[in-house]
């Protein structure tokens, strides 16, 4: 029985590492993004409604459980996920300094939750007077 039972462990491994490469990794990353874009202006809404800290942490919370799944739909963890690209990091930076589609994505999402996490500070820092 512990043979089989090695036996599996070392085929859910090898299944996880297959199931990761370049363009899942940034396919994740980006919707990632996408989703911590959607929580960011849900805190923003509460902010400007003056909704309490409680509702402004469980948006959080939220936005953490959607990004899990995310990850957990790929058989992977964002860890995990940030661990292939370390082990590839040189493939993966050549992949997207090539892809000017990608460089695209990532300068208007980032752009995005730029602009909204500043109103965010702001917003904060008005509630904090």
């Amino acid at each position: 029985m512990k043979l089989f039972t090695k036996f599996l462990t070392f085929t859910l491994i090898i299944q996880n590492l297959i199931a990761m490469d370049i363009e899942t990794f940034y396919k994740l990353d980006i919707n990632a993004t996408k989703i911590t874009i959607k929580g960011a202006k849900k805190t923003l809404s509460k902010l400007k409604e003056n909704a309490s800290n409680k509702d402004i942490f469980s948006i959080y919370d939220d936005t953490q459980n959607k990004i899990q799944e995310l990850y957990k739909k790929e058989n992977t963890t964002p860890s995990k996920a940030l661990g292939y690209y370390m082990e590839h990091k040189v493939e993966a930076d050549n992949y997207y300094k090539k892809n000017k589609e990608l460089q695209e994505k990532y300068k208007r999402l980032k752009s995005e939750l730029e602009s909204i996490t500043t109103q965010i500070d702001t917003l904060k820092e008005e509630r904090n007077k």
